[in-house]
């Protein structure tokens, strides 16, 4: 049963496309999207998770370093 519960690791890539693709949902006419304040609160709430994942991943936390692949070097 731990395993229903269990995070499942997404790659920086997969990260950005669905931020892109939130922010493409967050930023679409009412006649498109059910303005709910609900679904709204949702989508903002996956994006501020989105965008911590992706700040973490860039520069690195108390816990862990920045991911090597990310770092440009000259």
């Amino acid at each position: 049963m731990k395993s229903l519960f269990k995070n499942k690791t997404r790659t920086p890539t997969e990260i950005v496309r669905q931020t892109r693709d939130l922010l493409a949902l967050s930023e679409a006419d009412d006649t498109e999207l059910d303005s709910s304040k609900s679904k709204r609160l949702g989508i903002c709430a996956e994006l501020c998770r989105n965008i911590r994942d992706l700040k973490s991943i860039l520069y690195g936390n108390s816990e862990a370093e920045p991911l090597e692949k990310t770092l440009h070097r000259s």
